[in-house]
This record gives structure tokens, C-alpha cells and sequence, in this order.
């Protein structure tokens, strides 16, 4: 028997392996891939977890390629088929987010009573990160997170830039710009104008605005900083109407804050 890789067969990480009979009158030849499909997709199921694996650690395609040849293998798939498995493990990681989110915001209605009309009053704490320290980040994340289960419950991702944008950029002005604007603007991945350091307001006051029409809950008691700029900013446009939303102080905070004051 004669085990062997059929180059012409490789596909990104995926290779075509042949198992051949060398017998003069045996027959046998086996061809098989060296990884499984994923589903009904065409795609490699080594060349998804290479994507995945890349994007979770902050590595492109040509991160991957010198991955590749530092380990002596052969080159990953082409920069197309790298962005394709980007936007499948992009959409596949936003429906599983979705779904456990809207499933950890179903187990805190039973910690509470409804409310008119049905909507519930619950309690969330807040977190907020951005893709690089200080306050030069083009990216922000903000998260809402239940008081009661300590799941989160909604997230608002803040970016300052979009990547198509800034390639149409020198073409604003012409009849070809505004055909693609006419399409783009409103799936437009810029949606944060101000300071790196206001996202995390911004993103705040947004995931407010759609609590009720996404989960028919509002958050009615806001668990943050003593100076949070958040809840200022979410009193001002009186999200809930006259609905007042009360403000709990963290207990560690309170303790860093007395200590860091009798110490001085």
C-alpha cells in the first residue's frame, strides 16, 4: 500500500490524501480529504478553525502566511477565501450571540414582575472595552449585564471608521460615489462620531433605546461609577420617558474610593 498527498488537491490547510494498492492486480485506489466539510458548505473544516483561531488572537492572512512558512507547510487558502471564512464565522458568531442573549434575558424576567403593558423592570451593570488602550481606539465594545444572573444581556459594538468608506473616500463628489453611498449609507459600519473616550456613553444610551422594542424590558436601575457620564447622558434624553431610572453604586467602587481618600 502507498500512502501519499495529492499537491494538486490542496485546498488552504485541507489536502487531498490518495491510498493506492500497489499490487499488480489489485485495483484499489482511495482518495479522501484530510478534513471534513462543515454542513452543506463547501468550505474546509480546518481552514474555519485556522480563521477563527486567527481572528481570536488578532491575526490576518498574512499573519497566517508566515505562520505557514515559519512552520515549513504549506501556504493557507488566498486572501479571497480568507475573507469568505472571516464573514462565515462573523455571521455564525453573531447568531450564536444573539440567541444566548436573548436567552439569559428570558431567565431574568423570572426574577421579576411585569410591569403595563408587559415590560419588565430589571437592574443591569455595565462594562465597556476598547480595541486598544487610552483614548485612540477606532473600536469600542459596550456590554449590558443583568444585576440579578450576571449574564450579559446586550451589546453595542462603536466604531469611529468604516473600511469601505475610507476606500470610496477619494471618489466623493462623483455621480459613481452617490449611486454607492445611495446603497451603503445605511448599512455603514461608522456609527460613533465623537471622542474614542465618549463610546462608551454612546454605545450605552443606544442599547437603552432599543431595550423595549428588543426585549420588552427597561432598565430601570443602573449599577455604575459614581461619576458614570452614562447615566448623566441617558437621564438627559429621558430614554423611558418619565420612567426615572435609579442609580446603584458598586460597593467596591465606594471601598477603593474611602480608602484612596482616608489615605490622603
Amino acid at each position: 500500500m502507498e500512502f501519499e498527498e495529492d499537491g494538486d488537491g490542496k485546498m488552504g490547510f485541507e489536502t487531498l490524501m490518495i491510498l493506492n494498492c500497489t499490487g499488480k492486480k489489485c485495483k484499489f485506489l482511495e482518495k479522501f480529504y484530510s478534513s471534513l466539510r462543515v454542513g452543506t458548505s463547501q468550505a474546509f473544516e480546518v481552514n474555519r478553525r485556522i480563521v477563527l483561531a486567527s481572528r481570536s488572537i488578532g491575526v490576518g492572512h498574512q499573519g497566517l502566511v508566515k505562520f505557514a512558512g515559519t512552520m515549513n507547510m504549506n501556504p493557507p487558502m488566498n486572501e479571497n477565501s480568507y475573507r469568505d471564512n472571516v464573514d462565515a464565522v462573523r455571521k455564525a458568531a453573531q447568531t450564536v450571540c444573539q440567541q444566548s442573549m436573548r436567552a439569559a434575558a428570558e431567565d431574568v424576567k423570572k426574577f421579576y414582575e411585569p410591569e403595563e403593558e408587559g415590560v419588565f423592570d430589571i437592574g443591569i451593570s455595565e462594562g465597556g472595552t476598547w480595541s486598544r488602550r487610552g483614548y485612540s481606539s477606532m473600536y469600542g465594545i459596550v456590554t449590558a449585564m443583568s444585576t440579578v444572573s450576571g449574564k450579559a444581556i446586550d451589546i453595542e459594538v462603536m466604531s469611529k471608521e468604516c473600511k469601505e468608506c475610507t476606500v470610496w473616500r477619494n471618489k466623493e463628489g462623483t455621480p459613481q460615489f452617490e449611486d454607492w453611498w445611495e446603497g451603503h449609507q445605511h448599512l455603514c459600519q461608522a456609527n460613533h462620531l465623537g471622542s474614542s473616550g465618549s463610546m462608551y456613553a454612546s454605545g450605552l444610551l443606544a442599547i437603552f433605546q432599543h431595550s423595549v422594542e428588543q426585549y420588552t424590558m427597561r432598565y430601570a436601575e443602573f449599577l455604575g461609577e459614581g461619576d458614570s457620564k452614562a447615566h448623566k447622558l441617558i437621564v438627559e434624553e429621558a430614554v423611558y420617558g418619565e420612567k426615572q431610572i435609579s442609580k446603584l453604586e458598586c460597593v467596591g467602587h465606594v471601598q477603593k474610593c474611602l480608602v484612596h481618600t482616608f489615605a490622603h
